[in-house]
């Protein structure tokens, strides 16, 4: 094969996967930086609700599908997986709980953490961004200034907080067209004057197999 031929090859690759330096300043990794951007392209590509992913390929696992791990999508060891999610997300657990609701302390940990995850009683491990604190980073790291230049970050990103324990991926896209606009006008409020103004465009274009669609 020639040179050429490898070039073009390469340039036409879809399924390239977006890096962006302000994320790995913001988590303090190159890995995470990428896991963070992955994991916010399926958080926008599923209108802001919770969803789930493996961590590698669990062939054992009727909900599993080749290509439905982030170890798949981003060509990461399960070693790198776990040393990149660490620096960026909080595992919650219905166990921790005292009367209904997390300690102060855990509510601290979870206010402070770019990504909330949780594992349902059928080993499936659902991810949120938590978007208060995601937003306010990308303020500290893009800035006003900065986001003059950027694109149009992509009106979906406006939902949030789905109920995390009624979690169901397969809802995640009937949702009914009138609410979801109702939903997306009141959530604009909630966004930082610079996301509202000058929305980067942070959602990687890239191609992944149907059943992701």
């Amino acid at each position: 094969m020639s040179l050429e031929i490898i070039k073009k090859l390469l340039a036409e690759d879809k399924k390239g996967i977006l890096y962006r330096p302000n994320f790995a300043k913001m988590t303090g990794s190159v890995t995470s930086g990428i896991l963070l951007q992955q994991i916010f392209y399926w958080w926008t590509h599923y209108d802001s609700k919770p969803f789930f992913m493996f961590k590698e390929p669990s062939e054992n696992h009727t909900a599993y599908k080749e290509g439905r791990s982030f170890c798949e999508q981003l060509g990461f060891t399960k070693y790198e997986f776990d040393g990149a999610i660490k620096n960026i997300a909080f595992k919650i657990k219905q166990k921790d709980k005292v009367n209904g609701e997390f300690p102060e302390e855990i509510q601290e940990k979870i206010k402070k953490s770019l990504v909330i995850t949780w594992q349902t009683i059928d080993r499936k491990t659902y991810y949120k961004i938590n978007e208060d604190y995601f937003y306010e980073m990308l303020n500290k790291f893009y800035g006003a200034d900065t986001a003059k230049s950027e694109n149009s970050i992509q009106e979906n990103c406006n939902n949030q907080d789905s109920e995390i324990e009624n979690s169901d991926l397969e809802n995640n896209e009937t949702t009914d067209k009138t609410s979801k606009e109702t939903s997306i006008s009141n959530e604009e409020k909630k966004l930082p004057e610079f996301v509202k103004n000058n929305r980067s465009n942070l959602k990687q274009q890239i191609t992944f197999p149907k059943f992701f669609k």
